[in-house]
């Protein structure tokens, strides 16, 4: 795998937390219900895998099949549904990526360099 799968499965597996939260939306914008406790939990890289689990202001991104940790960071929100990322990746260094919450289960990533990513919610 090439540093920059690493990136996109570190990231996406970042961003991805189950809550306890059903929100309906309209127009893929995001809906007043998405808190600032939304992203808690496991979300997982939507191309893959990779899957992250928030929790407090920090996560951490296992690979699925190897359960090697890849990734560990922190998060802080800009608003509701605008995420920071920053991380360190076990083959890719410091990295950083912003993140939309297009619904409570989906998020949708920019890192500062490479790919873009979505993560979705992993339901429990």
């Amino acid at each position: 795998m090439n540093i920059k799968s690493h990136t996109v499965l570190a990231l996406s597996a970042a961003l991805f937390i189950a809550g306890c939260q059903n929100t309906q939306r309209s127009n893929n914008t995001p809906s007043a219900a998405v808190s600032r406790t939304s992203i808690q939990g496991d979300w997982r890289a939507t191309s893959g895998t990779l899957l992250a689990t928030f929790s407090g202001n920090k996560f951490q991104s296992v690979n699925t099949e190897t359960n090697q940790v890849v990734a560990s960071g922190a998060f802080q929100y800009n608003s509701p549904e605008d995420i920071q990322l920053e991380w360190v990746g076990a083959l890719s260094g410091r990295n950083s990526a912003r993140c939309k919450l297009v619904s409570a289960d989906l998020m949708d990533c920019t890192p500062s360099n490479g790919s873009g990513f979505q993560m979705q919610r992993v339901q429990t």
